[in-house]
């Protein structure tokens, strides 16, 4: 499945600031296709912004949190800024994780995924994660901002003592065209 910016309020997303943030990306002026990272201000979401994470490419096994909001650290159950997303993904999953995240960044396109997740004590969480590229500049790869949001009410349940251990599968995932078209990509 895939879509455009505007297509998004008819695509079903499941948190309303999934669609916040997509008005947000869309609003922002682009040189080429992207917004320059500089340009995000976190003032003008300040509604949703405990709930962004934005990672950074570095190779095929390391994804790296280069910064993650405060309903991030209660999701993980610390403070996964600077971590490795990567090692929270089964690892039958990493290379199709990676090769959603490299498509982004290499087509540039944005993505929305509903993912399933298990705690170390085995409790599921389903989170929808809407992400767009910003670009960093000549030649490097774009950085990737998401917006993450738990869907499971498990509002009795402490992270910190019972922490997101593993991205277990995605149940769906499709592709924003914002002017590069969409990755041949499939799960």
């Amino acid at each position: 499945m895939t879509c455009t910016v505007s297509d998004l309020p008819a695509m079903g997303l499941l948190s309303p600031n999934s669609l916040v943030f997509a008005k947000y990306w869309g609003s922002l002026p682009k040189v080429g296709l992207l917004p320059d990272r500089q340009l995000f201000a976190p003032e003008d979401v300040r509604s949703i912004l405990r709930n962004f994470v934005i990672l950074e490419i570095v190779s095929p096994e390391e994804v790296r949190f280069r910064l993650a909001g405060t309903a991030e650290a209660d999701r993980y159950g610390r403070d996964v800024t600077g971590l490795n997303y990567m090692d929270f993904v089964d690892p039958a999953r990493r290379p199709k994780a990676h090769g959603a995240f490299q498509a982004m960044a290499a087509t540039p396109c944005g993505m929305v995924a509903t993912i399933q997740s298990k705690s170390s004590a085995g409790l599921d969480f389903i989170n929808e994660a809407i992400g767009f590229p910003f670009s960093q500049g000549d030649g490097q790869t774009p950085l990737l901002y998401f917006q993450s949001n738990t869907l499971t009410d498990y509002s009795f349940h402490d992270a910190y003592e019972d922490r997101l251990a593993e991205h277990t599968r995605v149940t769906r995932r499709f592709f924003i065209d914002i002017g590069a078209g969409i990755p041949d990509f499939s799960d």
